[in-house]
């Protein structure tokens, strides 16, 4: 694309573009987000909006489409399904008080594997970006970050068998990867997740451990237990770049790391978590006929995720397993405390979620509106827990 003739607005945009030449540009004019080029192509394809031209007399016309700033949410959200990423350029200046042409910057960059909105996510699923190492020296390593809540985990291990097959399992929306790793044939339907970075930029060592520690405010990897595992810190630290790189701001809400422990968890490979019809019947379907719809009886979207967590890594520690049942067998014979807790939780919406978008300045005030009334519930809950005799350890 040349910049010759072009005005001094075009220039400037066709500058973004060249800086995220992977991502669809939504550039900011006044009350609207326009795109240019082959992303207007693309985007009134798939959106199926009108496809109109700049200077519509000229030779060669600038195909454009476009959409109020105010109504772009739900445009975002089906682009973010169908895989793609967007740069959203803002002004960062009054146009009023501008001399010249108004400041324009790319404010934030939307992947699927990191936005944070409940229009992009299931309310009981998590939305994995994940990040997978493999060297014949050095082990395999597959970290995952579920951005909007700001919990993260990942595994090491010495069987590249193992790596993929947890690769699956954890089902991320979007992968990052070394640009010469190879990926097996039984999971080429991966590729339109993948992005690819090269291994001294995203994956190097020495790097990785200084972006943990400083993202993690810890002065050692052993506090994070990640001292004696370098394949997967390889994979935190591209984690932690590509998070920086499209946030463009601190991500000082990410909860501590913490390793995933192989020796305590039950791996249920893809085969066995369908055979069993976990979140899957036989023939594909989701929902009806599986463990999952007949177990989930939750009242928030947090207990969601944890149950689908705990079928994804059942425990095989019995020191962690008869906790949960003692639980369990409470809750089922204590019919007042049970429903007591599920009213007050029914009126509870998703702190997790709620918080992390108020930290990344993504909140709206109905946001706000959620967090108060969910912490209203609080005190009442913490009562309701304080007159039961005995109180289970998990309570």
């Amino acid at each position: 694309m040349s910049t010759v003739k072009l005005t001094p607005m075009m220039e400037q945009y066709l500058r973004v573009k060249e800086e995220h030449p992977d991502t669809l540009v939504f550039f900011r004019m006044g009350d609207f987000f326009e795109l240019f080029f082959e992303d207007a192509e693309v985007a009134a394809r798939e959106l199926q909006i009108a496809l109109t031209s700049r200077n519509p007399g000229a030779e060669n016309p600038v195909p454009m489409c476009g959409m109020p700033h105010h109504a772009i949410d739900e445009y975002l959200r089906q682009l973010l399904d169908k895989g793609y990423k967007v740069a959203l350029c803002d002004q960062v200046e009054d146009p009023k008080q501008a001399k010249g042409l108004v400041r324009r910057e790319v404010t934030r960059v939307l992947t699927p594997g990191t936005v944070v909105e409940d229009i992009n996510l299931d309310a009981k699923g998590h939305n994995f970006l994940g990040a997978l190492f493999w060297d014949a020296e050095l082990g395999g390593g597959l970290a995952w970050v579920d951005f909007s809540t700001g919990a993260w985990s990942g595994l090491q291990t010495k069987s590249e068998a193992v790596l993929w097959q947890w690769l699956v399992k954890m089902n991320p929306r979007e992968l990052l990867l070394t640009d010469a790793q190879q990926l097996p044939k039984d999971l080429e339907q991966w590729r339109p997740r993948i992005s690819r970075f090269p291994e001294k930029s995203y994956f190097d060592g020495r790097g990785a451990e200084d972006r943990i520690l400083r993202a993690q405010g810890v002065a050692s990897l052993a506090t994070l237990d990640l001292d004696d595992k370098p394949a997967l810190t390889r994979c935190c630290g591209a984690l932690l770049t590509y998070l920086e790189l499209t946030q463009k701001r601190d991500l000082g809400h990410l909860a501590p790391f913490a390793p995933l422990d192989l020796s305590t968890t039950l791996h249920l490979d893809e085969v066995t978590e369908r055979n069993l019809e976990l979140f899957r019947t036989m023939d594909g379907g989701k929902g009806r006929g599986t463990l999952w719809n007949v177990l989930d009886q939750t009242q928030t979207p947090m207990g969601g995720r944890l149950l689908a967590t705990r079928l994804h890594q059942p425990f095989k520690d019995l020191s962690a397993i008869q906790p949960v049942q003692e639980l369990v067998a409470f809750l089922v014979d204590g019919d007042d405390a049970r429903e007591g807790l599920r009213r007050a939780l029914d009126k509870v919406y998703d702190l997790e979620r709620l918080c992390t978008r108020i930290v990344v300045n993504r909140s709206t005030p109905k946001d706000f509106g959620a967090l108060c009334a969910s912490l209203a519930e609080l005190p009442r809950m913490r009562r309701d827990l304080e007159r039961l005799d005995p109180v289970p350890p998990l309570l």
